[in-house]
Formats: C-alpha cells, structure tokens, sequence
C-alpha cells in the first residue's frame, strides 16, 4: 500500500476512534447526571422517611408512602447497575436478535414475525411514555396530598427561599424524569430481549416444522437431506441455546428484584392511594402500580410461551420419530437420525425454563401468587387503620 493510501486509513481510523472515545465520555457524562439526581432523591427520600416516623406516628399511610418511596428509588438504581452490569451480554444479545444468524429458510415468514417483534416492543414503549407523561401532568398538577408527602424535611425546608423550593421540586415534580424511567427502564430493556428471544425460537420452530414435514422421498435422499438440514438447524440452535443461557442469567436475577419489591410494594401502594382519596397523586400511584403489574405480567406471559413454542418443536420431532422410514440398508443411519432427534427433543423441552435464584419459577402461576399476596398486604394495612 502506497503511503498517500496509509496516511488517509490511519487518519480515517483516528477520526473514528475519537468519535467514539467523545461518545463514550458524552454517555459517561450523562450516566454520572443522573446517578446525581438519583442520588439526591434517595437521600430527600431518607430524611422524609426519619421525619414521618418522628412527627407521623399516628398517620400510617404517610410512613408506608415514604418507605415505599425510598425502597422503588433503592430498586430503580439495583435495576440500573444489574444492566450495567451485563451491558456486554444484552449488546450480545441485542446484536444476536437484530442480526440473521438463526432463520428458517422461508424469508417471508422470517420478516412476519421480525415485523411482529418490532410492533410489539414499539406498543410496550409507548406504554412506557404513556406511564411517563401521565405521572408528568399529575405530578405538576398542584394537589394537598402531593403538597403533604413530599414536604422537604426541617434540615432541607430551611435551606433558604431560593435552594428550598429548588430541593422540593426536583424531589417531587421532577420525579418523573430520575427515578420513574429508572425504574421502568430494566423491565423494558429485558422485556424487549425476551420478545426478541421468543422471536426467534419461533422461527426455529418453523424450521423445524419445514425440515420435518417434508414429501415423501426414499431413504436414501430421506437421511442425506436430513444429515444435511440437521447439521445447519442444529448450529443454529446451538447459538440460541448459547444466548438464551446469557439472558437467562439477566431475566432470573432481575425478576427476583421486580418480584420481591411487588411483594410488599403494590398492596402497600393501593393502601396508601384508598388513604388519599380521590386526588392527582392517587392517579400518580394507581397509574404506576398498574404499569408495574402490567410488566411483570407480561415477563411471566412470555417465559410461559417459550415453553408453548418448545413443546411444538417437542411434538413435531416425537411425531416425526414414529413414521421415520425405515430400510434396512439404512439401519445404522436411522439409529443415529432417531437418537440425535430425542436428544434434540429432551433438551428442547426442558431448555427454556426459567427459575429466579433457584427458588420462584417465572410463570402465570406465580404472578397469580403474587396477586394474592398484594390482596393479603392491602387487608392487613387496612386492619391496622
């Protein structure tokens, strides 16, 4: 290569490394802002919570509200470093969905369902911003309620006329735009992974489906085109199998962050909204509170429907077993075809369970479990009022 041609790749190649190094320090920048007003909130929420027992002790829904309060700020930055965390893996995963490493050979069917996953995580963002902009206006609304919980503790209510009203209205009105979209943002994320994942074990079931249903052929052609098509859909599976152990690890310890805060959260929420009245904040909570069910229930729908989409693949390898044809020329090979086929079916249908911490499956069932324990924590707050 010419010298002129080197000079121009390396100057290429400088603009570009600098491009992304001043990337990299901007999203720095903007990640350490907003630990900032994270931060900040967590500790207004810390001193509002010691007030509420020192001057709210016969108010019991103004201690619950606080420690709710603080308990979704201390979950919302849990959330955001177990992303951190495994930013590597999701960008793995992410790239793994987008790209075209598993298909089912019917490109048309391929971008169906691509379509359809990308319709499904736009509708589950617009929800999102939907929750956003709602608690925007209620927040901004003026209301007694909102005036009476989130008053600045005696230590940051004389802080002065000018850094006083500043304090109330980040902790308060400008809540929305710390916490409330941390606190959103892990459950949409993994969300959007799961949908993705679901994506494309579906595809490979219609591989499946194509490979094993085919026209009648002599055995011959029968084991050659299998022992071909099965080497291409079992290297396939193999990488999915690979990523979905990677989100596997993301969704099982975040799910056990999203379930255990629900456990105690949401009835405790509805107890101090039915406290309140009918006013702006009441909306604020019942429009969160719903948002957060919404998502948890929805994480547990389509763990469940990987488990659908496996059994399919299940059936359609044990109904393929049993009309396998058979020659005796070609013994050895249909031996081998049926064992690899049960093998490919046991590990198929046992492969996409999901289990948070070895101890709460992710299924309808539990979420039907929770919803029970929210009804159990709402009637004992309201039998201690």
């Amino acid at each position: 290569m010419c010298p002129p041609l080197i000079a121009k790749q390396q100057g290429v190649e400088s603009r570009k490394w600098k491009s992304v190094a001043s990337s990299k320090k901007s999203h720095g920048h903007q990640t350490g802002l907003a630990d900032c007003q994270l931060s900040q909130k967590a500790f207004v929420a810390i001193l509002q919570l010691i007030h509420a027992f020192k001057t709210e002790t016969g108010e019991l829904s103004g201690i619950v509200f606080h420690t709710i309060k603080e308990s979704a700020i201390i979950i919302a930055g849990a959330k955001v470093l177990l992303v951190l965390y495994f930013e590597s893996s999701i960008g793995n995963v992410r790239d793994f969905i987008t790209g075209s490493r598993i298909n089912s050979g019917d490109p048309t069917f391929d971008e169906m369902e691509h379509t359809k996953f990308n319709q499904s995580v736009r509708k589950m963002m617009r929800l999102l911003f939907a929750v956003f902009i709602t608690d925007a206006v209620l927040l901004c609304t003026p209301c007694a309620a909102t005036e009476k919980l989130f008053t600045l503790p005696p230590p940051l209510s004389a802080a002065g006329p000018i850094i006083s009203p500043i304090l109330h209205i980040c902790s308060a009105q400008l809540l929305f735009l710390g916490a409330v979209p941390k606190f959103f943002s892990n459950m949409a994320c993994i969300g959007a992974l799961i949908i993705g994942m679901h994506t494309k074990l579906k595809i490979l079931a219609h591989r499946w489906n194509r490979i094993l249903n085919h026209p009648i052929e002599p055995p011959r052609c029968y084991f050659e085109r299998m022992d071909r098509e099965m080497r291409i859909v079992l290297d396939q599976q193999t990488e999915y199998w690979r990523q979905l152990q990677t989100l596997k690890t993301l969704v099982e310890n975040s799910f056990f962050i999203v379930h255990v805060y629900s456990l105690y959260s949401i009835g405790s929420c509805i107890f101090v909204a039915r406290e309140l009245g009918m006013n702006v904040l009441t909306g604020v909570i019942y429009a969160t509170s719903l948002a957060y069910l919404t998502k948890h229930y929805l994480w547990c729908h389509l763990v469940d429907s990987y488990k659908d989409v496996a059994d399919a693949i299940g059936y359609e390898i044990s109904s393929h077993c049993t009309q396998m044809p058979y020659s005796r020329q070609y013994h050895l090979q249909y031996v081998q075809m049926k064992t690899s086929l049960i093998i490919v079916w046991y590990n198929t249908i046992n492969g996409v369970a999901m289990k948070s911490m070895g101890m709460i499956v992710i299924s309808k069932a539990t979420f039907g479990d929770l919803l029970k324990i929210i009804y159990t924590v709402l009637t004992f707050f309201i039998n201690m009022t």
